[in-house]
């Protein structure tokens, strides 16, 4: 990349570029989008990749008082620009800077630098924390949030949590799984990591990044309505098939999606914090569909009796199902 390209990069990120100079700017971007650059990334990244990482962390520097994705197209091509720029000196120099998030993620933290907050079976809260951030916590979940948290924003996971991210761009916002790391400037999503199970992230709004614990230079980028799960080690990003059933329950909802009755029985029991004793041989082939909400115990049982042939009986945290059959 010459000077003079240079130098006028720097004037349409100051917003001081004449339409003389734009036009050649514009051209040159064109130039280098027709260009097939082969990359040396010391990191394995495709063009691709190391594109949408260089515009992620490029419009957080460059634009600290406006969205991730702002709706201005000029502001949106000065960035552009930059990502091009920056990939012709990828493509000059052989490597690449050392990740977006790099200094984020290799400081150590100790245990004791984090306050506990956990729900049980049958209990939901929502938590603030000093930046605005709202955090949902499902039951049978802990998160450990970080003390220093003006200095930074670092959560860990045990179980289900709803994330609404308050937006600052100088101090990204990260949650640590078991096997994930999710880090956002400003977003809202759903991280399910429970032990024994897929770990999920799922975005509601904005964007999100997510990588490997033990390879976080491998990102992926999720948007709205997307979600990325690890199934026995292996990442499958995909549509969000059912908003309401991922959604769902920080509105109070419980929602089955043709759910055999083993595992109906198992989310009332977490849902309500009881204890069910349940006859299983006449109900095997039993499957419930739909969606409850803010509703008691005894007044959903006796919705579901309605589409599952039951006889049930509460007595404090125990509760007793005999199924008819189907």
């Amino acid at each position: 990349m010459n000077k003079q390209v240079n130098n006028l990069i720097q004037k349409a990120l100051r917003g001081k570029i004449s339409s003389e100079e734009k036009a050649a700017l514009d051209q040159w971007y064109l130039e280098q989008e027709r260009t097939e650059l082969k990359l040396r990334d010391h990191k394995g990244r495709n063009k691709q990749q190391v594109e949408e990482e260089l515009f992620f962390s490029i419009e957080r520097q460059t634009s600290p008082s406006k969205a991730l994705y702002p709706k201005s197209q000029t502001h949106f091509t000065h960035v552009r620009w930059a990502v091009a720029a920056s990939l012709v000196l990828v493509m000059a120099f052989g490597w690449l800077m050392k990740g977006v998030w790099s200094p984020e993620q290799e400081i150590m933290v100790a245990e004791d630098s984090f306050e506990l907050f956990e729900n049980p079976t049958g209990v939901k809260r929502k938590i603030k924390l000093p930046d605005g951030t709202v955090i949902h916590l499902n039951h049978n979940s802990k998160i450990y949030v970080y003390k220093d948290f003006n200095q930074r924003r670092l959560t860990k996971l045990e179980g289900e949590a709803f994330f609404d991210v308050a937006r600052n761009e100088a101090l990204p916002f990260t949650i640590q799984t078991e096997k994930l790391e999710t880090v956002v400037l400003g977003t809202s999503f759903n991280i399910q990591a429970r032990k024994g199970m897929a770990e999920k992230v799922a975005v509601r709004s904005g964007k999100v990044r997510v990588a490997l614990q033990g390879d976080k230079d491998q990102a992926h980028f999720l948007e709205k309505d997307q979600q990325l799960q690890l199934i026995d080690e292996n990442v499958k990003v995909e549509n969000i098939p059912d908003l309401e059933k991922e959604f769902g329950w920080m509105e109070g909802k419980l929602v089955f999606r043709k759910t055999k009755m083993p595992e109906v029985v198992k989310m009332l029991e977490d849902w309500y914090g009881v204890q069910i004793e349940a006859d299983f041989k006449t109900s095997i082939s039993c499957e419930l569909t739909g969606t409850y909400q803010n509703m008691k115990l005894e007044d959903l049982l006796e919705a579901v009796k309605y589409s599952i042939p039951m006889n049930y009986n509460i007595k404090d945290k125990n509760v007793n199902i005999r199924f008819k059959g189907c």
